[in-house]
């Protein structure tokens, strides 16, 4: 009965294991996509996205545009979706400011998708 018990108990721990590194290498794949919609976005490589250029992203970047319709987003909510994302309230975004709240975004989604 013991042998039965370490065998499920190791069994799982590989199964947490494997889970763990998918999880890693889903982020780490979202964070590379992000990077690179970001750097598409800085049309004039300022190392920041201002408004038109974010506007002009979801224009013409068809994974920025699937990804905000798909939180109903629509072009409308640009400005206020524009103020939420600058954090330090300067007009133009940072990749911190933009990459890592849609990378929270997503991962955040994905939980609250499993719980139900």
């Amino acid at each position: 009965l013991s042998a039965i018990v370490d065998a499920a108990s190791a069994a799982r721990e590989r199964d947490h294991q494997t889970r763990a590194e998918q999880a890693r290498y889903t982020e780490k794949r979202m964070l590379e996509d992000w990077r690179r919609i970001y750097e598409s976005m800085d049309t004039d490589h300022d190392g920041v996205v201002s408004f038109l250029e974010f506007k002009r992203g979801f224009e013409q970047e068809e994974s920025i545009r699937h990804y905000l319709e798909g939180l109903d987003i629509t072009n409308n909510d640009l400005d206020s979706i524009f103020d939420l994302l600058d954090t330090d309230g300067s007009g133009d975004l940072c990749f911190d400011e933009l990459v890592n709240t849609m990378l929270k975004a997503q991962t955040q989604n994905k939980r609250i998708y499993m719980m139900t």
